[in-house]
């Protein structure tokens, strides 16, 4: 009886210890990423105020691009 408690023991043991064991890992290796890709960002877009004959107008204007955005409208 005590062989058998004595060869359980051992076998749980020997299984603990394969369980525990490192194996490696197959994860695919990392690439940094562009930080342009990583976190894109929305355009600058402002309106531009101006006066013609004495009349207010404004237009969009795109920081980003550097173009015009529509046309002058009366504000």
């Amino acid at each position: 009886m005590k062989k058998l408690i004595n060869g359980i023991r051992t076998t749980l043991l020997v299984t603990g210890f394969m369980l525990m064991s490192t194996y490696p890992v197959m994860a695919a290796p990392t690439s940094p990423i562009p930080y342009s890709v990583q976190n894109p960002r929305a355009d600058v877009i402002e309106w531009v105020y101006r006066t013609i004959d004495g009349k207010a107008y404004k237009r969009l204007y795109n920081c980003t691009t550097q173009q015009w955005i529509g046309d002058w409208i009366p504000c």
